[in-house]
């Protein structure tokens, strides 16, 4: 995938435990131009955390919810990707 070389690095260079505090599903910085389709953003989330489980990194998602921010919801918000909203 995309971010094996900085995974691989990341791994390389820290030693202990390993995280990345704030990631998402978000395919591009105008929202209204980003990926939204529930496939296309499961095999991202999927491609992610397996690549986190190969390199011994913990992954924080970015965001429960999103209330206020309803175009953002697709790539940002757990609780929607999960389809609890």
């Amino acid at each position: 995938n995309c971010i094996e070389k900085d995974m691989a690095k990341f791994k390389r260079k820290v030693d202990g435990l390993k995280s990345c505090s704030e990631f998402s599903l978000s395919t591009f910085e105008d929202p209204t131009m980003a990926c939204t389709g529930k496939g296309m953003l499961s095999m991202f989330l999927e491609e992610q955390l397996a690549s986190f489980k190969q390199y011994g990194i913990q992954g924080f998602f970015w965001t429960w919810r999103m209330p206020y921010g309803s175009n953002f919801e697709s790539g940002w918000s757990f609780k929607h990707i999960a389809g609890l909203e």
